[in-house]
């Protein structure tokens, strides 16, 4: 059973975990990873996502990794998000599981840094 165990935490820290996550689980406000004008945008502005993420908790909890969603702005006020606050979709939401689960609390900070 531990073989099994390990090789599915493996699994889960190899690649993001697809998963519906709710706007509760979150521990911190959410912070802009990269904004992209897909119409303006080239393929180098597409190559390298990169960025410092100052996360500070709101609450306590158990931090087992980082949420990803994305919002999409068409015309006429159209938008399609991901987000745990908006109705769920069939993207839901992209996990990256940290190797050890940290301890939140109100103020605490949680930041990440994305490449």
């Amino acid at each position: 059973m531990n073989t099994f165990i390990s090789a599915e935490a493996q699994s889960m820290l190899s690649a993001p975990v697809i998963s519906e996550v709710k706007e509760e689980m979150l521990l911190a406000q959410p912070q802009l990873v990269k904004e992209i004008d897909l119409i303006e945008a080239s393929q180098s502005d597409l190559r390298l996502v990169s960025a410092e993420l100052p996360f500070v908790a709101n609450k306590q909890g158990i931090c087992h990794g980082f949420c990803f969603w994305f919002d999409c702005h068409f015309e006429e006020g159209v938008v399609l998000s991901t987000s745990p606050k908006a109705p769920m979709t069939h993207w839901k939401q992209a996990v990256v599981m940290l190797p050890e689960m940290l301890a939140s609390a109100p103020n605490l900070r949680l930041d990440c840094k994305v490449n």
